[in-house]
């Protein structure tokens, strides 16, 4: 509300007056000018308010340039004022040797979006593995016990109220330590109040790593704490330890919602009776048999209830540590990484890439071609036939693609080189065809053949989720060389070209043999028996996810909550959400993203080529009337009796095998499980006889009947 220096009738009349010397002071349309200065302008608020309100002809919009990258609003624009750009907004992949595989202590708070490099510094961390058990009565979740063991296989169990700090008190004398529990996210919210100078890396609303001190009066020095989370590096349940790392695992019969506070507080409750009900009827002898075995029981009928969860507390922690390090041990063997070093999975695979040569000469991309390219980036497509709802009651195969990704990537070589913006001259299929990839902007101007599974789409603006359908005439979209050669040969698109980018520097086929070893060393490892086998399979998947990483676009700070009232009046405008822990708010704000750099021409083509997998069976099951009900990114449903019949007409136009076990082969694959979520093996021919397609998969899986 501070005055300014222009009049409203300046504003509202600009077009006509800004070419009157000091037009700002005019008032009327006599080009009469204020003669007190003070008096007779309009506020700041005014002003902007009346820009608003004609902002037809004083306001243009904000096209995406290097500039908007380094504000919190470059998401809010789609227009290019250039496709040109700085040289810093390309970079050259690191080399295996030249990369920093550790965190630095101090890492750049500016440049954080690079998550997946964990901070664990020169020194040498101790691995402490832990887990919480916790009251969930109410909105309040409280730990009630937790218990660690260390790599040296020490054991200890805290319960109570200040379970947490009995436990950080009680850590190994050691400098620095590897704090380690699968899901931290939920974990270290018991801790953090205790933690100084913490360092936290949030993704998604999620904690990914946090990095403090502690200090105890039990102990003469601080500890150096790194919180790790086993689930961003191993991401499966921990009930699944014990088949993927040939570990013996006890069954685990935890009678959760039996703890609450009334109950905890009692200690003692009946092992019979009401407790019952709390336990599956096919777990109940166990349950009664770890009582007696562990030498819970009061007396004939009571036993200790927060023991009992001491012990399975333990067993987890003990479940992780055994699994964790088998892991570890798995990756280097295969990698020569250390998966104490990393954060995610998909870093390490991407630093393996790297190892293997897969990025040589291949760029990463910041800023404008970052952002644009990645306009192209499409996912899996995911519909019922012709967007319809169906009911069958017939024989029906799940007919899945095998490693649809790492296939997608077998047959890819990445582009090498920075791109290049399409000149005027050049908007035209003849130059594109003489390029090694592309990534440009077209508006679709007629779709001569429709397809039941459509392989263009958009985006509808009702809902927000994507739709792959035949009404596309008109549609401005952004696509690569392998989607619209696809638009092309499968639905006969016209178009015309807007803008893009080409490359035309070669492309690395590196990533072939990689994926090749490692597709087929799991095989021989499957095989046997070896549940390494998993290891590679990660592997294989993880390395794709890295190339379109998104940027972090928040920090998180912390401050007291005495402080928060002055830090929101100075940063309202980029909070987007405080979580409170004790006396301490850890602030989420919008963070520039000019320093993030990705792989998105590599991730946009290998998402490309894998949909291109997709349609060459699809499209021909289409052409030789094989009945096709619904496509989730990698399986098809479809009639049982028509597999044969497009395995036949598949080899006759691309001279390959469909059905087999190999890269860029299908095989039918309905899987069943049991109650826990165990898969059942041994089930032969498993097919559908009657399913409900309602519409687009937007969760994780299709059911059948």
């Amino acid at each position: 509300m501070e005055k300014t220096d222009i009049t409203s009738y300046c504003i509202k009349n600009y077009e006509r007056l800004k070419d009157i010397d000091e037009c700002n002071y005019i008032y009327n349309q006599r080009n009469n000018k204020i003669t007190d200065k003070t008096k007779g302008v309009i506020t700041s608020f005014e002003l902007f308010k009346s820009l608003l309100e004609n902002q037809e002809t004083l306001l243009k919009p904000i096209k995406f340039s290097a500039e908007i990258c380094s504000t919190q609003y470059y998401d809010k624009v789609i227009e290019y004022d250039t496709l040109e750009y700085p040289i810093e907004s390309v970079r050259l992949t690191e080399t295996f040797e030249d990369s920093d595989d550790e965190l630095c202590e101090d890492e750049d708070e500016e440049n954080n979006e690079d998550i997946e490099n964990n901070n664990t510094n020169d020194d040498e961390f101790y691995k402490v593995f832990a887990d919480f058990e916790t009251i969930t009565e109410g909105s309040r979740h409280e730990p009630y016990c937790c218990a660690f063991i260390d790599e040296d296989k020490n054991k200890k169990t805290f319960e109570g109220e200040y379970c947490a700090v009995d436990m950080l008190d009680n850590l190994p004398d050691k400098k620095n330590i590897l704090l380690i529990f699968h899901n931290m996210n939920y974990d270290c919210r018991f801790l953090l109040k205790y933690i100084r100078q913490p360092k936290v890396l949030v993704k998604g609303g999620r904690f990914l790593s946090i990095q403090g001190t502690y200090t105890s009066n039990k102990r003469t020095n601080s500890v150096k704490l790194n919180i790790k989370d086993s689930a961003k590096m191993i991401p499966m349940k921990l009930r699944d330890f014990g088949a993927t790392f040939g570990l013996e695992q006890e069954k685990e019969v935890m009678p959760y919602k039996l703890y609450t506070k009334e109950n905890i507080k009692k200690r003692y409750l009946w092992s019979s009776g009401l407790v019952m009900n709390y336990v599956k009827e096919k777990d109940r002898q166990q349950f009664q048999n770890n009582i007696d075995k562990w030498g819970l029981r009061k007396n004939l009928n009571q036993y200790d209830i927060v023991q009992y969860a001491l012990n399975y507390c333990m067993i987890d922690c003990e479940v992780l540590m055994n699994g964790y390090m088998k892991f570890r041990e798995w990756i280097f063997e295969i990698t020569k990484l250390d998966i104490d070093k990393y954060i995610t999975l998909q870093s390490l695979a991407n630093k393996y890439m790297i190892f293997s040569g897969c990025y040589e000469g291949v760029y990463e991309l910041s800023g404008t071609p970052q952002h644009f390219i990645s306009q192209c980036i499409v996912g899996g497509r995911c519909m019922a036939n012709s967007n319809n709802m169906w009911h069958v009651s017939r024989k029906m195969a799940d007919f899945d693609a095998c490693s649809l990704y790492p296939s997608a990537m077998y047959r890819l070589a990445f582009l090498m080189g920075v791109p290049k913006v399409i000149q005027q001259n050049q908007l035209n299929k003849y130059f594109l065809d003489s390029v090694d990839g592309y990534f440009i902007r077209i508006r679709i101007t007629e779709v001569k053949k429709h397809r039941q599974f459509a392989l263009p789409s958009k985006v509808n603006e009702k809902s927000g989720v994507r739709d792959f359908t035949n009404d596309m005439i008109g549609q401005v979209l952004f696509i690569d060389k392998y989607g619209l050669e696809d638009a092309i040969e499968f639905q006969a698109i016209e178009y015309e070209i807007i803008d893009g980018y080409y490359f035309n520097e070669g492309r690395n086929d590196k990533i072939q043999q990689t994926i090749k070893v490692l597709y087929e060393t799991r095989a021989e490892q499957k095989k046997k028996g070896n549940k390494i086998e998993s290891v590679y399979k990660l592997l294989m998947n993880g390395s794709y996810g890295r190339t379109i990483l998104k940027p972090v676009i928040t920090d998180t700070v912390c401050r007291h909550k005495n402080q928060m009232d002055n830090y929101l009046k100075m940063n309202y405008n980029f909070i987007q959400e405080v979580i409170y822990v004790g006396n301490r708010c850890y602030i989420k704000r919008m963070k520039a993203i000019n320093k993030h750099f990705n792989f998105c021409q590599v991730g946009v083509e290998v998402l490309s080529m894998s949909k291109r997998i997709m349609n060459e069976v699809m499209c021909l099951g289409e052409d030789i009337g094989c009945k096709m009900y619904y496509q989730d990114t990698d399986s098809i449903h479809l009639n049982y009796e028509d597999v044969e019949k497009l395995a036949i007409a598949y080899k006759d136009k691309y001279d390959k095998e469909l059905i087999g076990d190999y890269m860029n082969q299908f095989h039918i694959d309905f899987d069943m499980f049991d109650e826990d979520g165990n898969k059942i093996k041994g089930l032969q021919d498993l097919c559908s006889i009657e399913a409900y397609f309602l519409g687009k998969n937007i969760l994780s899986h299709t059911s059948s009947i």
